[in-house]
């Protein structure tokens, strides 16, 4: 244990860059975004309420629905850019996982330390998908912290709704996360470099395969880039779970997304088994390749 754990900080140290310049990003923007408010409240001589406002005590019931849901739709809100932004981390991590050692020529010496190559594997592959996840998870926190003293003067603080919501778009993006740093990991064990960008190019290769021999001998057509997609996409198993047609307010969206729709269907089981089967491919592919 103690072998993979010094496995597991080598590998944060060298992707510990890359890991925490969103997170530094974000606060940049953040403090921008701040300090050009501040700066045009000064200038523009008003008060916060006197830029926006809002009355909640309204007969229109939609208007009402969306004060009484506002904080759950500020918690999903907040993360809407950046889990895009960590979804990408995921790809970017994960293209690299298992050649840079290889790359930096210093593969043989990491390669000889009394640890497995799963161990080895693993702690690459936890560095790949952790790593994301839990910088998505104290951005949103603190993307959370820094709108309260803005939006609270607009409708009263919900602690509970604000943290579902958020809650909600942190699982969301996790689990593409998952998906697409596992399949990442399994091409960095196929290809030495550019690994992503080969499996897309195959891919492509492929479907023009697909198409050309569907038209000339009337074979299945089937959509390689669109099942990728499928699986990567977490709200893709919920139409068979949540009726959206039937979805009139906000109230009706924000009672339909919960936790247990969100964790226990037929695609989140997919999405966690075929990152496992994409990890083990990885490491097998890998450990089977020569190191020089």
């Amino acid at each position: 244990m103690s072998r993979f754990k010094t496995q597991l900080i080598n590998d944060y140290r060298l992707n510990k860059k890359q890991i925490f310049s969103p997170m530094i990003v974000f606060l940049i923007i953040d403090l921008v975004a701040i300090i050009s408010f501040l700066i045009f409240k000064a200038n523009a001589g008003l008060e916060y309420s006197d830029i926006i406002t809002m009355d909640i005590q309204v007969d229109d019931p939609g208007i009402t629905s969306i004060a009484d849901s506002f904080w759950y739709l500020i918690g999903m809100g907040i993360l809407g850019f950046a889990g895009f932004v960590q979804v990408l981390v995921a790809l970017s991590l994960g293209n690299q996982a298992l050649n840079l050692e290889k790359n930096q020529k210093c593969e043989i010496f990491y390669r000889s330390q009394p640890v497995s190559v799963w161990d080895y594997s693993l702690s690459k592959y936890i560095i790949t998908i952790a790593g994301p996840i839990v910088i998505l998870f104290i951005i949103g926190i603190i993307n959370l912290v820094l709108v309260i003293p803005f939006i609270s003067q607009i409708v009263k603080f919900n602690f509970l709704d604000a943290v579902s919501g958020l809650s909600v778009s942190f699982l969301l993006y996790s689990r593409s996360i998952l998906v697409l740093g596992s399949l990442a990991f399994l091409m960095s064990a196929i290809f030495k470099e550019k690994a992503f960008m080969k499996l897309v190019l195959i891919t492509v290769s492929l479907q023009l395969i697909i198409v050309f021999a569907h038209f000339s001998m009337d074979t299945p057509l089937l959509d390689l880039f669109g099942f990728i997609g499928k699986l990567i996409n977490p709200l893709q198993g919920l139409k068979n779970m949540i009726d959206f047609n039937h979805m009139e307010t906000v109230l009706d969206f924000r009672q339909a997304f919960t936790m247990k729709v969100l964790l226990f269907n037929w695609h989140s089981a997919l999405q966690v088994l075929a990152s496992g089967v994409f990890f083990v491919l990885g490491v097998f592919i890998y450990s089977r390749k020569e190191i020089n």
